[in-house]
């Protein structure tokens, strides 16, 4: 088995540094979890921000000494370490009272954990680069290890990631460990150092992390004495200006890790040690977890806001579209309706001209109607007003329908159409023109009066009925006297239909001069209400982001 490892972590503080300032933050974050949608975001930044693990993730590209580096600062080699394999999943060191190793294997449906043997671990951790393309370890999610060391007593992980820039996937999941850093230690070779890939991501760790970074040119053995001190100064020159007042502006160590594992006396890696023992041990490690989060949760409400962003502007794209679509048919529809307008006004105008022929039939219909009376019922004296209802109704009705039809595309009720004269009165105008037709209609009461009350016996009723009614009037005096009647009151019913197509020109001019008013749509409604709940979104997303920069600048006054 791998020799335990020893205290190599410079102890310069408290251990367990107090969580009262990321506590305070999340108190924030309550405020705003009442918010139906930004509920799981809250659950998200509170759990992570209050996570009690801290972690030193150690990133660089592929064989920059990363594993050596923290088998250096343990103590011991308890990362496997090889020239020719390189580390293929994220392996955390943290504390415990002896040492333990746990592989995590991905099922897809969860995971299992499963202890081995420290000696068995390399099986579990190196890629194969012996071939072109590195290969991790089969389904591995991670490896977790515990080593004695109290500087790690504090909460804090130690961890090795995978190569960047070595596989697509490989880098992926070295990124996912970077956004749950607190620090991160970026290893450069001395050999080969800061390429243009390096610093982009120097400057994207301390972007991420708020200057929570270090920097370690490890390897210096590889290169001459003389130019140790030029390699160090091009770093100050690439990297003036990142980190941050609590980490150092910048941080920058050179050292060989695989001399100072193996014994040997390295200045640089020292001062490493007991800067990185500091951090983790000391009072900072709080102040410093406190940026790495904040810088986190801002960076993942950022992200809420650009997609919230995002939807409201294809929300308001969405609306927008459909108050186009819906007022281009009402511009069709008023088009349209104008059109109708102009073609009832025409359609008036030409009744204006056919109002005679309209109302001219009402004459014959009339007299027809007394001849089919008198030929129908011998009571026709009592019955006159058959005589004018009839035809009153016709000229009304198609009157009424040619009004109608003029109005039908325009969905407008036509006036009620009202003559001035009625049955009843045409026929009190008819009986007050003709004393023969008056006589008959007497002598029909008198008649009806006589076979009533007479209480004689039928045949004799009928007798003396017969003898008292002898109708003066001939069918074709009637007819006379209802064609007399009908062509006196033609001109008043001219005038009634005149007057009525008046006011439907009215009713059309008020149409015209009347915009269709439309309540909103269903899909402008629907549209709105998403445009709403989108400008909520954004707007309760600025203020959690208000709120997480306001308790982070408390936490750290």
């Amino acid at each position: 088995m791998s020799a335990m490892p020893t205290e190599r972590l410079t102890d310069t503080g408290s251990q367990g540094a107090d969580t009262g300032r990321l506590v305070r933050i999340t108190r924030r974050l309550r405020s705003h979890a009442d918010f139906p949608p930004l509920m799981g975001l809250c659950r998200e930044l509170e759990s992570t921000i209050l996570r009690k693990e801290r972690r030193v993730v150690f990133v660089g590209v592929l064989k920059t000494g990363k594993s050596t580096l923290i088998n250096a600062l343990l103590g011991a080699p308890i990362l496997p370490v090889r020239a020719n394999r390189a580390t293929g999943v994220p392996v955390r060191v943290g504390y415990a009272e002896r040492l333990t190793a746990t592989v995590v294997r991905d099922h897809g449906r969860g995971t299992e954990e499963a202890r081995v043997w420290p000696d068995e671990l390399a099986r579990y951790i190196l890629l194969d680069l012996t071939t072109s393309i590195a290969v991790p370890p089969p389904r591995i999610g991670e490896v977790r290890i515990g080593v004695p060391v109290p500087a790690l007593q504090a909460g804090w992980t130690l961890v090795d990631t995978p190569g960047l820039q070595d596989t697509p996937a490989l880098t992926e999941r070295t990124l996912g460990e970077i956004e749950c850093a607190d620090l991160a230690v970026l290893v450069l070779a001395a050999d080969k150092l800061l390429s243009e890939s390096e610093q982009a991501m120097a400057h994207t760790l301390n972007a991420r992390l708020r200057g929570n970074v270090i920097f370690v040119i490890n390897r210096l053995g590889l290169v001459e004495e003389k130019d140790r001190s030029e390699i160090l100064q091009r770093a100050r020159d690439v990297l003036g200006g990142l980190g941050n007042c609590l980490v150092g502006n910048p941080a920058i160590f050179a050292c060989d890790a695989r001399a100072a594992l193996a014994g040997a006396p390295d200045p640089g890696f020292r001062a490493f040690e007991r800067h990185l023992g500091t951090l983790l041990t000391g009072a900072a490690g709080e102040r410093i977890a406190v940026l790495s989060r904040v810088a986190w949760a801002e960076s993942r409400i950022t992200s809420a806001h650009d997609a919230a962003s995002t939807a409201l502007a294809e929300n308001e794209a969405k609306r927008a579209a459909v108050v186009a679509d819906e007022e281009s048919a009402r511009d069709r529809e008023r088009r349209h309706r104008r059109q109708a307008i102009r073609e009832a006004h025409m359609a008036l105008r030409r009744l204006r001209s056919e109002i005679h022929g309209l109302v001219e039939p009402f004459v014959d219909d009339a007299a027809r109607s007394a001849v089919e009376l008198v030929d129908a019922d011998r009571a026709w004296p009592k019955r006159l007003t058959v005589c004018f209802r009839g035809p009153l109704k016709a000229v009304h009705d198609r009157v009424t329908a040619r009004v109608a039809g003029s109005l039908a595309p325009l969905e407008l009720t036509a006036p009620t159409l009202w003559f001035a004269v009625t049955a009843e009165e045409a026929v009190e105008h008819m009986l007050d023109q003709s004393r023969a037709l008056r006589e008959s209609v007497a002598a029909y009461h008198v008649y009806t009066g006589v076979a009533a009350g007479s209480g004689m016996s039928a045949t004799l009723s009928r007798w003396l009925c017969n003898w008292l009614y002898s109708p003066s009037m001939s069918r074709e005096q009637l007819e006379k006297a209802v064609r007399q009647t009908a062509e006196a009151l033609l001109p008043r019913l001219v005038a009634d239909v005149r007057h009525h197509l008046d006011v439907v020109d009215e009713l059309l001019a008020a149409a015209a001069s009347t915009d269709v008013c439309h309540d909103p749509s269903a899909a402008v409604q629907e549209a709105t209400a998403a445009v709403i709940e989108a400008e909520r979104l954004v707007t309760r997303i600025e203020m959690l982001r208000r709120a997480i920069a306001e308790a982070a600048r408390e936490a750290l006054a």
